[in-house]
């Protein structure tokens, strides 16, 4: 297994703090991106392990 599949996700930090309404607006933003890169971690250890399993 690949150690960039087996690395912890982390999420963006708020950008701002106290986080204004259009700093979040940003922040989301880079909250979902880094909710992808995780699911793309994800859907490659899947794809692994179906592999070993044939």
């Amino acid at each position: 297994m690949p150690a960039s599949l087996l690395q912890q996700c982390q999420p963006s930090a708020p950008p701002s703090d106290p986080i204004t309404y259009g700093a979040s607006v940003l922040w989301n933003e880079l909250l979902l991106t880094d909710l992808q890169n995780c699911n793309s971690q994800l859907d490659g250890i899947k794809q692994i392990e179906a592999e070993r399993l044939k």
